[in-house]
């Protein structure tokens, strides 16, 4: 068979499906890209055999057919060729692919596509609806920093996507930190919750980015389907039963902290240098309108303190945070003021925009750390 394609828009299309691929994958046959022809439509598609991406383009052929093509042979392939046609000639016999250009002709060999794992639709539909895709990844954005990295707590390795009649809601924790989004919407018999794993969140991210419309989920048992534009996602969902995070959000942080979000992030970057690296323990000491950070290394003799301008409607109050873990809260809003929220020394502080957006709302919750240094 015979199709002639733009090579940057095959590229780019390629370019979505790569990060499902892995690089040392169960099965051999999934190193490959699958294409699937059908006249003037393209199917392109990867599997880990946990997350499948798909995504359609038009192209210039006639007939059917399906290969299975060497992923990065491809890719390194195209990479460089820019805006031009490239013709792919594929023997449906033998496997073999040959590319050609106006200045030169590659020869590659797919493989026997009967052999690429089959896609099953959802079995039982639980639940169906369509959002705008920037509020789905508004969503995704503010919790995927809060995911835990380890793999024996299984719930937290993902997010949690719950619906209800108020909205759709995302959550992650990873034990020591909790961020959560809600989405203002209501939906027909809008309800039921999910665990979506790490790796089809960042896939999500990077696609949504680039849609406008909308997305359409199903879901069942099992497995998460993904509509938008001309891509497709499937994924397996992680089969675990997710914390109770509301249970652990505290009603009584009366005391409010208002600064500048940007103030306050570049000021703990800088104090953060000098914090142990084993705990990254900085001091927050809040009194009238001001704030001041204090870290120190006894072992390196590294200390540094900041002050800043804020609004504090509190008692004189000295808590002790993880620098590091604030950081990551503070570099995942986008909000020009936050307000900190806090009890006491030894409770959790609450964070969250200063100006709630109608659309949504953000809250992250910071566990302090016991001061191991004094005045």
């Amino acid at each position: 068979m015979r199709c002639i394609v733009s090579a940057q828009a095959l590229f780019k299309n390629l370019q979505k499906l790569q990060g499902v691929i892995q690089a040392n994958p169960l099965s051999p046959i999934i190193e490959n890209f699958l294409f699937d022809i059908q006249d003037r439509n393209l199917t392109l598609l990867a599997t880990d055999l946990n997350t499948t991406l798909t995504t359609r383009m038009n192209v210039e052929a006639k007939g059917s057919m399906r290969i299975a093509v060497p992923s990065r042979f491809l890719l390194e392939t195209l990479k460089s060729l820019g805006e031009q046609p490239v013709t792919l000639n594929m023997n449906e016999t033998s496997y073999s692919i040959s590319m050609s250009t106006d200045s030169g002709e590659y020869q590659l060999l797919g493989e026997d596509p009967a052999a690429f794992p089959v896609l099953t639709g959802p079995a039982e539909l639980h639940q169906e609806f369509t959002m705008p895709a920037h509020a789905f990844l508004e969503g995704l954005n503010h919790t995927l920093f809060a995911v835990s990295t380890d793999e024996l707590r299984l719930a937290m390795v993902g997010v949690l996507v719950d619906m209800d009649t108020t909205g759709v809601h995302f959550a992650a924790t990873d034990g020591h930190k909790l961020a959560t989004h809600s989405c203002h919407m209501t939906g027909p018999n809008l309800s039921g919750k999910f665990i979506l794993p790490r790796k089809a969140v960042q896939l999500l991210r990077n696609l949504l980015s680039d849609i406008s419309g909308d997305i359409s989920l199903r879901f069942d048992s099992a497995n998460a389907y993904f509509n938008f534009g001309e891509t497709e996602l499937t994924c397996r969902l992680i089969d675990a039963r997710f914390p109770d995070y509301k249970s652990v959000i505290p009603t009584g942080n009366d005391y409010k902290l208002i600064i500048s979000r940007q103030s306050l992030l570049n000021c703990l970057r800088r104090t953060s240098l000098y914090a142990n690296k084993s705990t990254y323990l900085i001091r927050v000491n809040l009194s009238g309108s001001e704030l001041k950070v204090v870290s120190e290394d006894s072992d390196l003799s590294s200390h540094a303190q900041e002050s800043i301008a804020c609004s504090w409607d509190g008692p004189d109050m000295s808590i002790g945070f993880n620098g590091r873990t604030f950081i990551e809260m503070l570099s995942n809003l986008s909000c020009d003021q936050v307000v900190v929220r806090l009890n006491s020394p030894n409770k959790p502080g609450l964070i969250s925009p200063a100006e709630p957006d109608p659309a949504y709302s953000v809250m992250m919750l910071i566990m302090p750390v016991i001061m191991a240094f004094y005045d």
